[in-house]
């Protein structure tokens, strides 16, 4: 993979886990639902990557879940916590500071290029 693809690649996982929040943020979510949704956006997602984020933001407790039952097949349904809700209100503040700087006109003032490491 050349180093254009491998930075798209890295860009998305990253979009991918800002995505998945603020869709929660929306209402509960299903994992068929949301990769018909990032379809929709042109990125295509495996269950084999896409599960195993949703189980992730469940065990850091971002994410609850609830098994219902629709149309005789049991869906799993994901519901954003508190925790969940204050992750990405840090993370779109954060998201908002750092394009603000990138797609600024004017030099970015030395020191404050940077995130927090």
């Amino acid at each position: 993979m050349d180093f254009q693809r491998q930075m798209m690649h890295s860009f998305w996982q990253g979009i991918l886990k800002v995505f998945v929040l603020h869709q929660a943020a929306q209402g509960p979510i299903y994992g068929g639902k949301l990769k018909k949704q990032l379809q929709e956006w042109g990125y295509d997602i495996s269950p084999g990557s896409l599960y195993p984020l949703l189980h992730a933001f469940e065990k850091g407790h971002l994410f609850r879940s609830r098994v219902k039952i629709f149309k005789g097949r049991a869906r799993k349904y994901y519901e954003i916590t508190d925790k969940g809700r204050d992750v990405l209100a840090e993370v779109q503040q954060e998201l908002k500071a750092i394009m603000a700087r990138m797609l600024s006109t004017g030099r970015p003032t030395p020191g404050t290029n940077h995130p927090q490491e």
